[in-house]
């Protein structure tokens, strides 16, 4: 029996009195259904491992030529020979739900329920905002890494550290999607493989004149009622403290601990942490009105922290002229303040919370100075001791 061809596709999709199937003759499991219309598609049987006969359409010839089809059919029949079943893993996939109800189920059970609040809201919107109006309406089972490679290519231009944050939301609820059974154990994660836009790392670093004009700035705001005084403050203990944003705006009384001067952190970005108070941090605290007996950092609502520092700051930045910093650059400006008076990278660190010493590393060239200071001292020692 020969291989199945164009032209014997031709001679056999003919209208006929009973449906028919003509098997190829080099693949064997790999024919053609003829119905009796003359309609014919490509199939593929084999046995399961309980003994069982499947058959499985590939497609209709009038899409795929024999030899497209003859590979697709290498493929399956190949995965049925390991145990697999490939007509039911295509049932499965078409009868599996959409993105958008297992994204529902992934914010649910997992986002809402084991992660920080900050880590939920950027979950919820890269999900809400750029997941779903995309693939939601998609089976869960039926995206291909193809289409997650075009809609991250979207990215590549505009907001490239974005589209490979988001693409991370994506791979993670498909790894629990597996996980958690809701696709068929040999899937493949659409989201893995795909190449990362290069990130260009942003280094802004305060000079001493800078976070004077930032303190003119604050206090002229807060006398001017621009920015309410608990915003003020919440900014003033991020420069003072090296804290994260969320780590001070949601800081409570109860962690602050004026006897030790360090605050304990219960929970933050790399889990519970001892946040070192240095004298000034300790004064300025200590100054801080306790209107509320919870938060440190009182919002518009009574009993509430703060919610959102991008409004003052954004004043805060043109009052200063200082356009291009961000509020996560006070935290780098307290690092390098510190490297710049000579302290070693795993004391800021430390002082930090960093897990690992690379998070510190970007520091590193800013001890030139005191390495320059030491390297002068030594050489004018051997200079004098060498003689002219």
């Amino acid at each position: 029996m020969a291989q199945l061809s164009m032209r014997a596709v031709r001679e056999a999709a003919v209208p006929h009195s009973r449906e028919r199937i003509h098997w190829d003759g080099g693949l064997p499991g790999f024919g053609l259904r003829v119905l009796r219309s003359g309609s014919a598609s490509w199939i593929i049987q084999y046995r399961t491992t309980s003994g069982h006969t499947r058959r499985a359409s590939l497609g209709s010839c009038k899409v795929l030529t024999p030899d497209e089809a003859r590979k697709q059919a290498r493929v399956l029949l190949a995965a049925a020979a390991t145990g697999r079943d490939p007509s039911r893993e295509r049932r499965d996939a078409r009868e599996a739900g959409t993105v958008e109800q297992f994204a529902e189920l992934y914010l649910e059970r997992h986002v809402r329920a084991k992660l920080r609040p900050t880590t939920i809201r950027s979950s919820e919107r890269a999900l809400k905002q750029l997941i779903l109006p995309v693939f939601g309406p998609c089976k869960l089972a039926m995206v291909t890494r193809a289409d997650v490679a075009r809609w991250h290519a979207r990215f590549a231009r505009e907001r490239p550290i974005w589209g490979n944050r988001v693409l991370l939301v994506l791979h993670h609820m498909y790894e629990t999607a597996l996980r958690w059974g809701y696709l068929p154990e040999n899937a493949i994660n659409p989201a893995t493989r795909i190449e990362r836009h290069r990130e260009k790392a942003r280094q802004r670093y305060l000079t001493s004149a800078e976070v004077a004009r930032l303190g003119q700035a604050l206090r002229e705001l807060v006398s001017e009622g621009r920015i309410i005084p608990s915003s003020a403050a919440c900014i003033r203990l991020i420069l003072l403290t090296g804290m994260r944003r969320s780590e001070a705006m949601g800081l409570r009384w109860e962690w602050v601990d004026f006897e030790r001067s360090v605050i304990m952190l219960p929970d933050s970005k790399t889990g519970a942490k001892m946040v070192p108070l240095g004298e000034a941090a300790t004064s300025f605290l200590k100054g801080l009105p306790r209107d509320d007996a919870t938060f440190v950092f009182q919002g518009w609502r009574h009993g509430q922290p703060l919610s959102n520092l991008n409004i003052p700051f954004e004043k805060l930045r043109q009052r200063a002229e200082l356009p291009d910093v961000r509020i996560h650059d006070l935290r780098h400006a307290f690092a390098s303040f510190g490297v710049q008076r000579g302290l070693s990278l795993p004391i800021i660190g430390a002082m930090l919370g960093h897990r690992d010493i690379a998070s510190t590393q970007r520091y590193a060239h800013l001890s030139i100075d005191p390495v320059k200071r030491a390297a002068d001292q030594i050489s004018g020692v051997m200079s004098e001791y060498l003689g002219g």
